[in-house]
């Protein structure tokens, strides 16, 4: 790896799972980021801003010259370290820019003034971006889809998670850091929309790289939280087999109490009622504000006495009144792509007898 370019397919980067040193600015980072990647710009944000300006007003000449004017000294030698740090934990790691242009060029010339060699990623992220599109094109395309459904609670994420230790598994929610539903923003903040893509596109480009077999992905909707499924995706997940799952209510409202109440990822951090009572309103247009209210009560009063029965109580109500009969509506809208039906256990061994073992 010791060479100027790295001069692997670019997918190597990601079956390899090559160690990446970003050097764009911070807000390029935030933007979109790669898979196993640190940002430790060579330009600031606000730098990159001012030799930006320069450019525009006074050439290319007088842009690299601001560069190394902003970038001297003390500020420089800190970048150099930090960069080295990174070089000493990750020998076989890569570096990259926007386009694999001036910047990656300029870090890998003062990182090799102190005696080490980083390859650069040719074409930069715009490079391996453009890359990972054409890949999750290209699997989705080529490769057999399973969708998973089941009735809220049903425990699919559960289901896949005992999936993935055999078959090949898109866990969109995961990479999405969301739960896709009203009450599913536990995880705190969503990536970004690139950076969501890039992660997911890394894990499927990962994962068929071993395996010739079908694909394992969790019915969802357009969006999950604030992100939005990516296109070649959404319209394979929306003409593939369905394999729907059943499980009675009771153990679906153990399940949403289990995820939602006692294993909430913000028990710690927020009042759980008051995020129930923000959850819950953002239905009230589809539940109606007498049930909204009433439900918010229930939910509330549960929280206060730390009572199961109480939100097993409203959570019956919701998936009753609300979730289920969305979900019958989508059974019925895609009856003719179901090719089975039945409880978990069942569901896993179905899909498992379908040559999508590793």
């Amino acid at each position: 790896m010791n060479q100027a370019v790295y001069n692997s397919d670019l997918t190597a980067l990601f079956t390899d799972q090559v160690p990446l040193l970003d050097v764009r600015s911070e807000i390029e980072f935030a933007k979109g980021s790669l898979p196993n990647s640190i940002n430790i710009p060579i330009l600031s944000t606000a730098e990159r801003h001012a030799v930006g300006i320069c450019y525009k007003s006074s050439g290319q000449d007088a842009a690299i010259a601001l560069g190394h004017e902003l970038v001297s000294g003390n500020s420089k030698e800190q970048r150099i370290k930090s960069w080295l740090r990174w070089t000493n934990s990750n020998p076989a790691g890569a570096l990259l820019c926007w386009r694999g242009g001036m910047r990656s060029k300029i870090a890998q010339e003062w990182i090799a003034s102190a005696g080490v060699n980083v390859p650069r990623i040719p074409g930069g992220y715009k490079a391996v971006r453009r890359r990972l599109l054409a890949a999750l094109d290209e699997l989705c395309r080529e490769r057999t889809f399973f969708v998973l459904a089941g009735e809220t609670g049903a425990g699919k994420t559960q289901l896949l998670h005992d999936l993935n230790q055999s078959c090949i598994v898109l866990d969109l929610e995961h990479h999405a850091r969301h739960r896709g539903s009203a009450f599913g923003a536990v995880y705190g903040e969503q990536p970004a929309q690139q950076t969501f893509e890039n992660a997911l596109t890394v894990d499927f480009v990962r994962q068929t790289a071993s395996s010739p077999g079908p694909v394992i992905v969790e019915a969802e909707s357009r969006m999950i939280g604030l992100l939005f499924v990516p296109d070649p995706l959404m319209k394979t997940m929306n003409n593939c087999s369905i394999v729907a799952v059943r499980t009675s209510l009771e153990k679906r409202i153990d399940n949403v109490i289990q995820d939602y109440v006692t294993a909430n990822p913000l028990k710690q951090q927020t009042d759980l009622s008051d995020y129930f009572s923000k959850c819950l309103m953002k239905l009230s247009k589809r539940l109606g504000l007498e049930l909204t209210k009433k439900l918010i009560s229930i939910a509330s009063e549960a929280c206060r006495c730390d009572s199961v029965e109480m939100h097993r109580e409203w959570i019956g109500i919701l998936l009753t009144d609300y979730y289920d009969p969305y979900y019958e509506e989508y059974l019925r809208r895609n009856a003719e792509r179901i090719v089975y039906r039945s409880e978990g256990e069942d569901t896993k061994n179905f899909l498992l007898s379908h040559n999508i073992q590793k």
